[in-house]
């Protein structure tokens, strides 16, 4: 296997592994070897099972489980980045994914601001420990991937050989324009993959093209009725195949593609401005999982009419992924069934105040309804019912006497 794989697949184990707690220094297979005997906390919405797998597929590659945890540095505010060397003279550095309300907070930061306090904690921890070794190596998974990127971007040329970012976020504006000149000068050290459907490398603005993966998540699922929800598609574990390898590249599915051009026009426009930081912090408290925010949902739910309504490349986007991507919106829509009506009922308070978002919202129903005739049978079919309910809710609870 060529250097580079091997190197990839280390990084990318290695961002997952530090997830786990009982971390301490050794030898990376032993400590895989006694988390799967001692771990009680599963975390990033993976089973023990889908845990087990990876702790398994961490020993038998003598590539990983002969590396050395030499130093783990924690953080009360949820950070975390742990040290492996391969005494050879060559380190890896990885960075954990978001662990705390404070870390939720900073990630909205992110696509607000060019420098957050946890990337900077992050790029000092870089710069402390890069001395140690010949050649250094940053990673992560999600958050832990964005905090690689904005150390390979931000620190000195000699002090990292490679960045490796596994559906890690992207940037503000302000950080793109404050690091333009850096970005050309260091992107070509920086890889990012994530499966094909992953959407937390879409949100913010990029600084490299994104590889995408045919992931096991995305395979057929005999034990679920519509496969993943999206979430899925973001764990640590999805860059894997059946058989635990990393997997194929892919073509790219419309969902991230779709997120990063709806991402990228409400982080870029003027007309959001006013609505930008409220809904950023709002949107990652919803992804908290304590849903507690679901008007910052639904204001980008208007962004989202807005772009159905007239704008021809996203509708396409949009079309494909009803089309090539119905179990994930069904599955999607099933996990977050108990949010759906709330955030419907938000989106309707915001056009009762919006006239330009009730006449957006207008032409986007005339949209969807344009596209029934392509989806009109079995797992679509249910699609179109679960469109047809929520359109109906919104224009209700807004007052339109037709729609």
């Amino acid at each position: 296997m060529e250097t580079y794989e091997v190197e990839l697949q280390q990084a990318e184990r290695l961002s997952a592994l530090v997830y786990l707690e009982n971390l301490e220094p050794g030898l990376v297979g032993d400590i895989a070897g006694k988390i799967e005997m001692e771990e009680t906390i599963w975390p990033c919405r993976m089973s023990r099972k889908e845990w087990l797998k990876v702790l398994h597929g961490i020993q038998q590659d003598e590539n990983i489980s002969s590396l050395n945890l030499i130093k783990i540095d924690d953080k009360p505010t949820g950070h975390r980045g742990v040290v492996f060397s391969d005494g050879n003279g060559k380190g890896f550095i990885i960075f954990r994914g978001t662990n705390s309300a404070l870390e939720w907070e900073d990630n909205a930061l992110g696509m607000l601001e060019p420098d957050t306090p946890a990337q900077q904690l992050a790029s000092a921890f870089v710069w402390q420990e890069y001395r140690n070794f010949q050649q250094t190596i940053v990673a992560g998974h999600s958050k832990g991937g964005n905090k690689a990127k904005y150390s390979a971007i931000t620190l000195p040329d000699y002090c990292i050989e490679r960045c490796y970012s596994f559906d890690g976020q992207g940037f503000s504006l302000e950080f793109i324009e404050k690091y333009k000149e850096s970005i050309a000068k260091r992107k070509q050290i920086i890889k990012q993959l994530s499966d094909r459907r992953g959407f937390v490398n879409a949100l913010g603005l990029p600084v490299v093209e994104t590889t995408y993966l045919n992931g096991w998540r995305g395979a057929a699922r005999i034990d679920l009725p519509y496969g993943d929800s999206i979430e899925k598609f973001h764990c640590p574990d999805a860059l894997r195949d059946v058989w635990g390898k990393l997997a194929t590249q892919s073509r790219y599915s419309p969902i991230p593609l779709a997120v990063a051009y709806l991402a990228r026009h409400f982080l870029s426009s003027p007309q959001y401005e006013a609505v930008r930081k409220n809904t950023v912090l709002g949107l990652v408290s919803f992804m908290e999982q304590n849903k507690k925010d679901q008007a910052a949902v639904a204001q980008l739910l208007l962004v989202f009419t807005d772009l159905c309504s007239y704008d021809l490349d996203f509708r396409q986007l949009i079309t494909d992924i009803i089309l090539q991507e119905t179990d994930v919106i069904l599955a999607t829509s099933s996990a977050f069934s108990e949010e759906n009506n709330k955030i419907y009922k938000s989106l309707a308070r915001l056009l009762i105040l919006n006239r330009k978002g009730r006449q957006h919202f207008i032409e986007s129903v005339r949209f969807f309804k344009s596209l029934r005739a392509k989806y009109l049978s079995g797992k679509q079919q249910r699609l179109n019912t679960h469109i047809d309910e929520a359109i109906h809710l919104i224009a209700t609870e807004s007052g339109f006497a037709e729609y």
